[in-house]
């Protein structure tokens, strides 16, 4: 993990896996980009960042670059850029 500072508040940025839920709500393994359910903390319990949101983290994994990957105005896990690591 690495940790992101802004002012008096800190963010872990960390990529989220899996593997340690059960195949049928989390995807299919290794990439699980076919994951679309509703988790949206990592395994760490650290809520995930909004995809339409460029805070705390600038990214480019935005609903416009990956259409169609189940992106949107929410924060929960997905895989649009297939990380090997899983849902993210």
């Amino acid at each position: 993990s690495s940790y992101y500072t802004n002012g008096d508040e800190s963010f872990e940025f960390t990529e989220v896996s899996f593997y340690n839920h059960d195949y049928e709500t989390c995807g299919t393994p290794p990439l699980q980009k076919d994951y679309q359910g509703t988790i949206a903390k990592s395994l760490t319990g650290i809520q995930c960042q909004p995809w339409t949101s460029q805070y705390p983290h600038t990214h480019s994994v935005t609903p416009e670059n990956y259409p169609n990957s189940g992106l949107g105005g929410h924060n929960y896990c997905r895989n649009p850029d297939n990380e090997s690591n899983g849902a993210w």
